[in-house]
């Protein structure tokens, strides 16, 4: 069982790095700051992501570690180093409309990897009204008097072959 450091503690930034290994005992990479940490925990330094929306509008994203209720400016932190996948969960009858990653248009994605959170980074979601789309389809299965019925917008609609 590996025992993380406490903030404050002593063995933070105190131990050498003759002989230490190249990663802590997580795999977490050695030194984090300005020197080694004793022991086999090196204390990784935290990156956040602060997620924003027009209007103030309310709205829930999930990472791979868990889901989150979000605001406007509202941030998170999470170990540098980590992989984060964040998806957009937008409320019934809206629609993805734009995400910016650092001041920067990646399209109307659902989510987002960042592959190693190496610094902080800023997420702007904009949302608009879902549209209605024409040309859906459809699929039916069952047997007897009843039938089950899916109905799928045209953009989520594959043929089977």
């Amino acid at each position: 069982m590996t025992c993380a450091l406490l903030p404050g503690s002593p063995a933070i930034d105190s131990g050498t790095s003759a002989g230490a290994p190249e990663t802590d005992q997580r795999g977490i990479d050695r030194p984090q700051k300005s020197g080694f940490d004793r022991g086999a925990y090196e204390v990784s330094v935290r990156k956040y992501l602060v997620m924003k929306t027009p209007s103030h509008e309310m709205f829930s994203f999930s990472t791979s570690v868990e889901e989150f209720e979000s605001g406007e400016g509202t941030a998170w932190s999470f170990p540098e180093g980590m992989p984060v996948t964040v998806t957009f969960l937008h409320e019934t009858g809206k629609a993805v409309k734009d995400v910016l990653v650092d001041r920067q248009s990646i399209g109307a994605v659902r989510s987002y990897t960042f592959p190693n959170l190496d610094r902080d980074h800023e997420i702007e979601v904009v949302f608009m009204d879902a549209p209605a789309s024409s040309g859906g389809g459809c699929s039916a299965s069952g047997t007897g008097i009843f039938a089950f019925l899916l109905i799928l917008p045209a953009a989520l609609f594959r043929r089977r072959r």
